[in-house]
């Protein structure tokens, strides 16, 4: 976390939210001191949010901190009671100040509203999750208990019952058809790429199945979580190349390099993967980052070894050939060996993708957003249908990389 928990509380609600007279001491010490008028019962509630499961992922921290304390308020009233003070417990993946900033804004506005002052709490850090402690006070004799309920009594509400439930199943249940008009335009233009690119690399009818799974994949409504999941694979890859290559050459040209760095792939590669979830946590916390580090140190060692091998593979004979022509070494890596592993390397690349799909799954236990995610609130709720939704997801999405990788190392190879 960016900031400690009684800085990041001080900083974003204590300042917004007046402090009644009651008081004495709040955030800033190891607990909070507050004086209950005489005559009076004090009365608790408290209430967790989690993201994904109380509230839909997508929505925004201000209607969020609102009603974090509004459920609290709720039970307070049911029993009659004022509210005075209340605690708060932030689990976040990452210290986001536009976030928090929003989600001071909703809190404080309900908490201005009632009178309710913010007296401590803790920060740490996960996947999202809220969870809020209110007090308040009554008489004692006037406190409304459910055991006090008696046949005639009369039951006032307010709108229609079920309204809300029914509105947050369907925003957790959205199609992939709900997207602004910006997002349709890129959902046809990925779908008409892919299109082309399946004609160009294959045929058109590889064209069209490909493109009619990243159309199931969006009514199935995981076109954004597509977006967050690809975003994460697609960086890992990019940094597994930057890294991998220079690692693989420097080990086909240094037979002391390959001795020290094949028993550290021979390691890697037999690993557990959730073993590789420890090492980012430790260092970084939760979050998108992390993510994308186990997810590159998990992914890399294909690309490395495949990069050796390609290198260290080539014919013996073009490399003589290219000395002979006084060609330097920076000459003979680039026109010689490099072209003629490029087909080892792009498998190597092709491994890569797809051991990066298969962890950026396991790395949303650390807060990596995306189709993972939506597997991973699948398996907490036990929506198997949400689960196999997510899943077909996943294996739509892995086949499209595989091919469309497949098939540009068969061109470059065919070119070479």
């Amino acid at each position: 976390m960016g900031l400690s928990e009684f800085n990041l509380i001080k900083r974003y609600f204590s300042s917004g939210i007046r402090q009644r007279d009651d008081v004495r001491l709040g955030v800033g010490d190891d607990a909070a001191l507050v004086v209950a008028p005489a005559g009076q019962v004090q009365v608790m509630s408290m209430d967790t949010l989690v993201a994904g499961v109380h509230f839909p992922i997508e929505t925004t921290a201000t209607n969020i901190g609102y009603k974090a304390l509004a459920v609290n308020l709720s039970d307070l009233a049911a029993m009659g009671a004022t509210p005075a003070w209340a605690m708060l417990a932030l689990t976040l993946p990452e210290t986001d100040e536009t976030w928090l900033d929003g989600f001071c804004q909703g809190f404080s506005e309900l908490a201005s509203k009632y009178n309710v002052s913010l007296i401590g709490g803790d920060t740490t850090s996960g996947p999202l999750t809220i969870s809020v402690q209110i007090s308040g006070f009554v008489p004692e004799p006037h406190a409304l208990k459910r055991s006090g309920a008696q046949v005639g009594d009369h039951v006032f509400v307010s709108g229609q019952l079920g309204d809300a439930g029914l509105g947050l199943l369907l925003q957790m249940q959205k199609t992939g058809l709900e997207l602004s008009k910006s997002q349709q335009a890129y959902f046809c233009f990925y779908i008409l790429g892919l299109l082309y690119a399946g004609w160009k690399l294959y045929n058109i009818r590889t064209g069209v199945v490909l493109s009619l799974m990243l159309i199931v994949i969006g009514l199935f409504g995981l076109w954004e979580m597509m977006i967050y999941t690809l975003v994460i694979v697609v960086i890992s890859v990019f940094v597994s190349i930057l890294l991998g290559l220079p690692i693989g050459i420097f080990m086909a040209k240094s037979d002391l390099a390959k001795r020290i760095i094949m028993p550290i792939l021979d390691g890697m590669q037999t690993m557990p993967s959730f073993v590789y979830l420890l090492p980012a946590v430790m260092f970084f916390g939760f979050g998108r980052v992390p993510a994308i580090i186990a997810t590159t140190s998990y992914a890399i060692a294909p690309l490395v070894r495949l990069t050796y091998l390609g290198i260290s593979s080539v014919n013996k004979e073009v490399i003589e050939a290219g000395k002979s022509f006084g060609s330097t070494s920076k000459q003979m890596l680039l026109k010689i060996e490099f072209p003629q592993a490029l087909s080892s390397i792009m498998t190597g690349v092709n491994q890569t993708t797809m051991m990066a799909m298969a962890m950026v799954v396991i790395s949303s236990m650390i807060g990596a957003e995306g189709i993972g995610e939506q597997v991973l609130i699948a398996i907490r709720r036990q929506q198997i249908g949400r689960g196999l939704e997510a899943g077909f997801g996943i294996v739509f999405l892995a086949i499209i990389l595989d091919r469309v990788l497949q098939g540009a190392a068969q061109k470059l190879k065919e070119r070479s």
